[in-house]
C-alpha cells in the first residue's frame, strides 16, 4: 500500500482451530454417487498476529490472546465410490466463529480420499 507516496505495509495471520460436533446426512441410495449435507456446532480457538510497516521498520503490532469462541458449520458435498473400499470425496465446508472482536468466517474446499476396512 502506498499512501502519500510513502510504502506502507500491513501484515498478519490467524489460526484456528475447530472442535466440532457434526451431523451429515447421505441423500439417496446410490453407492456410486452419494450427496451429503451437514451441520456441526463446536468451538474453535482463535489467535492472530498483525504488523504495520513503514518504510520497512514496524510502527505497530497487535497479537491477540487465544480464547475459545463459539462456532458453527455447514457442510456439503459428494462422494464417488472408486472401488468397494474407497471413495473420492469432494465437500464444502462453511465456518462460523462467534468472535467478541470480530465474526470470523472461513470456506473451505477439500478433495480426499476414503478408504472402508
Amino acid at each position: 500500500i502506498i499512501a502519500d507516496g510513502v510504502p506502507f505495509t500491513l501484515s498478519g495471520n490467524v489460526e484456528q482451530l475447530p472442535i466440532m460436533l457434526s451431523g451429515i446426512f447421505d441423500i439417496g441410495n446410490s453407492k456410486q454417487v452419494r450427496p451429503y449435507l451437514g451441520v456441526g456446532l463446536g468451538t474453535t480457538r482463535t489467535e492472530g498476529n498483525f504488523k504495520a510497516s513503514v518504510l520497512g521498520f514496524d510502527i505497530a503490532s497487535f497479537n491477540s490472546k487465544s480464547s475459545w469462541e463459539f462456532s458453527y458449520q455447514l457442510l456439503a458435498g459428494v462422494s464417488f465410490e472408486m472401488s468397494p473400499t474407497s471413495n473420492l470425496v469432494l465437500g464444502y465446508r462453511f465456518l462460523h466463529v462467534d468472535d467478541d472482536d470480530a465474526d470470523l468466517d472461513n470456506h473451505t474446499i477439500s478433495l480426499g480420499l476414503n478408504f472402508h476396512f
